[in-house]
Parts: C-alpha cells; sequence; structure tokens
C-alpha cells in the first residue's frame, strides 16, 4: 500500500505531460504537413527576415515580465500567484508600449544593422508579438500550477491552426517574409486571447490588491535582479548567432537556420515543453532530497537515450532528403541538418529538466553559466570570421562550442542535484 501513493503520482505526471503533448504534438504536425506548401511560396531570404525578427523577439522577451512567471508555481497562497500573475502582465504592458516608442525612431537604423531592408517594414509589430508571448507564458505557468493543462494543451492547437494557413494566403497574396512574420503574430494572439479568457473566468472578477502585487514584487525580487540577466546572456547566446551569420556572412545561411529550426528544434521542443512544465510543477511538490535525485536521474537518462536516437535517424537520411520534400531552394538543408542536430540534442537534454536549477534556486550559479555560454557562442564566430573561415566552417565550429556548453551545463546541474540536502 505504502507504494500505491507514488504510483499514483506518477501516472498523474505522465498523464499531464501526455495532456501537454497532445496539443503541442497536433500543433506540430499542422505546421509539418503544410511546410511543403509554404516553403514552395516563401523564399530563404523570406524565412532569414522571420528568423531575424525571432531574435529580436526572443531576447527583448527576457525583460517584458521581469522574469516574475516563474515565481508563480512557488507560493502557498493563491493570491500570492494571482499578484505574481497581474505583476508580470502590467510590466509587460508598459515595457511593450515603450517598445514601439523605440522602435519607430529607430528601424531604418536596425534594418541596416541586420542588413536586411525587408525586416526594417515589420519592426512595429514587435512589441505586439512580445506582449502576446509575455502574456501567454505568464498565463501558462498559473494553470500549469493549478494542474490546468488542457488549456494551455488547447491554446498550443490554436496558434498553428490560425497562423500556418495564414501564411499559405499571405505567400499567395505576395507578402515575402513579412507574411511569415505577420502569419506568426496572428497565431500569438489568437492562442493568448483563448488563454486570457479562461483566466478571467477562473478569477471571478476577483480583484488583485495592489499592495498585494508589491509585496511579491519585493519577495521574489531575485527573479529581476538575477534571472533576467542570465535569462539575457542565455538568450543572446542561443539567438545571437543570427544577427552575427547576417553581419559577417550576409542572410544567405539564416534561412536554413530557420529551416532547420522548424523542422528538428520545435518537434523536440514540443516534448521538452511539455514536459518541462509539468516536470517543475511535480519536483515543487518533492521535499526529499533522494526522491528529487531519483526522479531527475531516471529523466535524465531517458531524454539522453531519445537524443540520441534523432542524431542518429538525421545522420543516416540522404543528402538530398530536404530537395525532394520541400522544393530545389532548400536543397542545402540537410548539410545544415547534420551539423545543427549535435547542438539540437544536447539543448533538447538540457531544457527538458532545466528547472531543476529553478526548484534548488541556483539563480546566481545559472547566471555565470548563461554569461559562459554567451561569450563561447559569440567567441568562436568572432574568431572563425576573424581567421578567414566562410559560413559553412564557422557553422561547425560554432556546433562544437554548443556541444561544450551543454555537456557543462548538464554536468553543473548534476552536481546540484547530487549535492542537494534539503
Amino acid at each position: 500500500m505504502s507504494g500505491e501513493p507514488k504510483r499514483f503520482i506518477d501516472r498523474e505526471f505522465t498523464k499531464h505531460v501526455l495532456t501537454l503533448m497532445t496539443g503541442t504534438g497536433l500543433g506540430q504536425v499542422i505546421a509539418l504537413m503544410l511546410t511543403p506548401v509554404v516553403t514552395r511560396l516563401f523564399t530563404p531570404e523570406d524565412f532569414s527576415t522571420l528568423e531575424q525578427f525571432a531574435m529580436l523577439q526572443a531576447i527583448l522577451v527576457v525583460f517584458a515580465t521581469g522574469k516574475y512567471e516563474f515565481a508563480i508555481m512557488l507560493p502557498t497562497e493563491k493570491e500570492k500567484s494571482q499578484a505574481l500573475v497581474k505583476l508580470a502582465i502590467k510590466i509587460a504592458c508598459w515595457f511593450s508600449v515603450g517598445l514601439l516608442v523605440v522602435l519607430f525612431l529607430t528601424k531604418e537604423k536596425i534594418g541596416d544593422l541586420f542588413k536586411n531592408p525587408d525586416l526594417e517594414n515589420w519592426l512595429l509589430l514587435l512589441p505586439l508579438a512580445i506582449l502576446s508571448f509575455a502574456i501567454f507564458n505568464t498565463l501558462n505557468y498559473w494553470f500549469s500550477k493549478k494542474k490546468q493543462y488542457g488549456f494551455a494543451a488547447t491554446s498550443k492547437v490554436i496558434h498553428p491552426v490560425v497562423s500556418e494557413p495564414s501564411k499559405i494566403g499571405l505567400g499567395v497574396a505576395g507578402w515575402s517574409g513579412g507574411g511569415l512574420i505577420t502569419a506568426i503574430v496572428l497565431g500569438r494572439i489568437s492562442a493568448v486571447g483563448y488563454m486570457i479568457v479562461k483566466y478571467l473566468k477562473e478569477l471571478g472578477g476577483v480583484k488583485v490588491p495592489e499592495n498585494l502585487v508589491g509585496k511579491v514584487a519585493q519577495e521574489y525580487r531575485k527573479y529581476p535582479i538575477y534571472t533576467i540577466w542570465g535569462s539575457l546572456f542565455g538568450r543572446l547566446a542561443q539567438w545571437s548567432h543570427i544577427f552575427l551569420f547576417s553581419y559577417f556572412f550576409g542572410i544567405w545561411a539564416i534561412g536554413f537556420f530557420a529551416l532547420s529550426r522548424r523542422l528538428v528544434q520545435n518537434p523536440l521542443n514540443i516534448l521538452s515543453n511539455s514536459f518541462s512544465q509539468v516536470f517543475y510543477q511535480r519536483i515543487s511538490e518533492i521535499i526529499d532530497a533522494k526522491e528529487l535525485k531519483r526522479f531527475y536521474f531516471k529523466h535524465l537518462a531517458r531524454f539522453s537515450g531519445l537524443a540520441g536516437l534523432m542524431v542518429l535517424v538525421i545522420q543516416v537520411l540522404p543528402d538530398n532528403t530536404m530537395e525532394v520534400i520541400l522544393g530545389e531552394e532548400w536543397s542545402e538543408t540537410m548539410l545544415f541538418l547534420k551539423v545543427l542536430c549535435w547542438w539540437f540534442a544536447l539543448n533538447f537534454i538540457s531544457s527538458s529538466l532545466s528547472f531543476i536549477n529553478h526548484r534548488l534556486q541556483k539563480q546566481e550559479a545559472m547566471f555565470v553559466l548563461d554569461l559562459l555560454h554567451f561569450i563561447l557562442v559569440v567567441g568562436t564566430i568572432c574568431c572563425c570570421f576573424y581567421l578567414g573561415m566562410d559560413a559553412i566552417a564557422t557553422l561547425t565550429w560554432f556546433v562544437i562550442a554548443k556541444v561544450v556548453f551543454f555537456t557543462i551545463n548538464i554536468f553543473a546541474s548534476v552536481l546540484f542535484v547530487s549535492n542537494n540536502k534539503d
């Protein structure tokens, strides 16, 4: 009988992961099925514009909520979690308004910096994209805390159901890279609209006192102090290659980065994101250090096996695979994928289990690791360029730097868990 509660918790954990995977998986199936159509309507240069926009969004969204959404899982009092939701969304609204003003004044210079005039035309959509993503992410943590994973799963179906047909429609209308960006923003707005309706319905008109918002802002101040800057370096390390490759080698390679992410990294993120949300909620409840260690290492082994299998499959695919599926313009995609898959694999393992560092309150160590990530990536690409290497050779060394970092990152998490006594 003593084992029954544990078996029940494990079944519940698996059920929640599968719930999220069903929604995100269905959404990804829609995206992948329509990819051969989308790649015939848009060029690699159009995908480059989308990837540059996505880079700016991914980096700037770090500041949008003060990272207070990470704290939503932690309070035992419902009112505190609601106050953190309000705080994060309030910060996101003000940040987006300020960003709109800045972009209005600087969008031409940003387009020149990225060597892509087409990007300039769509930068004013960036604040809306960041605001909708920030609200979505915040409410996602709220529903995860409540174990209401069905809402998150549904919203993740809504996004591609809206965005993918929109890409095709706008592509037929000749919208180029802006069509891809507009479709993504429309999908995100639709998904977050659904989440907002569900949250307001649950809130039932109850107002969160401003004094409580101020109290939680102070209580969880470590998140804006440490997590923002650590996340910033982490995001810069994850995305700076887009800017650096654009600046050093032109936008030719960026479209292949974008398509590789869509075909391989995004499906991996289905499992990673679905698992990590439930994983964070589960480890927040585990008090015993030995149980936490057992739970972590069990899933580390599983994800390592899945990542290794993914690398093996990609390495044995014929070099002309993507040309046959996606069209002649994308013939070099497999060259990129066979190198990038090593990074995608280790990133998959690390990101799936990364919330263990939040659970163990390792914000300072995470900051140091994110800074190391940034230095390795930027330093490697810059050194390759100034040593006269071409884009493909630089790509190889860039991935080697990624492999080194994620190996260190996973090893650090193993040490944190192994040395945890609380």
